[in-house]
């Protein structure tokens, strides 16, 4: 197999590195196939580098990523501290769709000014930026996540931006909106993903924790019940060894009272030994 020359540039070098001589005659291995969203998601997760480009889907990240907080409350009564727990986590799906925005924004600014000289196009370019609204969503409440609403709105606003966020991934991902070269695109929304990742993963962690506090509380009430009843029952037997007798019968007596209204009676309590 021959060197790359320097002229190749890593293109070539990638496309010489594919090639193998076997027998005398040189073939090219075809390209590997580009990874799939799940597979980039797993990479992110695990701490690899990951490029997005044109076939990033915002929306279907967005379901995936909060499926396990959709799937964890859904059908539930979630306490305040658990709504608390999940309205992080739309903030930090909030600052998702808020970036992809500006993203898509900084592309249409350099599209609209392309037109314009330098200095008109960077002015223009900044007050198209300082035009542009922050994404908003509702915060979450108890009712929302038992019946598994609160995701709605997230999933319709990147749904909006699904589009416009693949052309601005799929076309000068590293041009900022000044026009200059700066921070990828895909860089930068991989680490507002990798936020988002962080919020769901401590939101499960605490809900777990609260669970198995609130199970270990329940247990040692079921405990402390059974002690109590246990040192009864040896307190029992040892009257019951000494020969004292059982403590008198009370019953329950309803009598009709002449000082009261009609229909209404009195509790008189009376007391007898057992076996009188």
């Amino acid at each position: 197999m021959s060197r790359p020359s320097p002229s190749t540039g890593m293109a070539g070098m990638s496309r010489q590195l594919r090639q193998f001589d076997k027998g005398g005659v040189a073939f090219d291995l075809p390209d590997p196939p580009p990874p799939s969203q799940d597979a980039q998601r797993d990479a992110r997760r695990g701490g690899y580098a990951v490029a997005l480009d044109g076939r990033f889907v915002l929306s279907a990240e967005l379901i995936a990523v909060l499926a396990p907080v959709l799937d964890r409350f859904t059908g539930t009564q979630p306490s305040d501290a658990e709504v608390a727990d999940v309205a992080t986590v739309v903030v930090s799906a909030v600052a998702v769709l808020d970036l992809a925005d500006l993203l898509i924004t900084e592309r249409d600014a350099t599209l609209r000014t392309a037109d314009l000289g330098p200095d008109k196009a960077a002015e223009a370019r900044s007050l198209i930026l300082r035009l542009r609204r922050p994404v908003t969503a509702a915060p979450p409440d108890a009712a929302g996540l038992s019946n598994g609403t609160w995701t709605a709105e997230i999933i319709e606003l990147a749904r909006e931006r699904d589009e416009p966020l693949a052309a601005a991934l799929a076309s000068c991902p590293f041009l900022t909106a000044t026009g200059g070269r700066g921070r990828p695109r895909s860089a930068r929304l991989v680490a507002t993903l990798s936020d988002l990742d962080l919020a769901v993963t401590e939101c499960l962690r605490f809900c777990s924790a609260r669970a198995a506090a609130r199970r270990a509380a329940a247990q040692r009430e079921i405990d402390s019940a059974a002690a109590a009843e246990t040192a009864r029952a040896a307190d029992q037997a040892a009257l019951d060894r000494l020969g004292v007798p059982p403590p008198p019968k009370i019953s329950r007596v309803t009598v009709g009272h002449p000082d009261a209204e009609p229909g209404r009676f009195i509790t008189r309590w009376r007391g007898r030994r057992a076996g009188s």
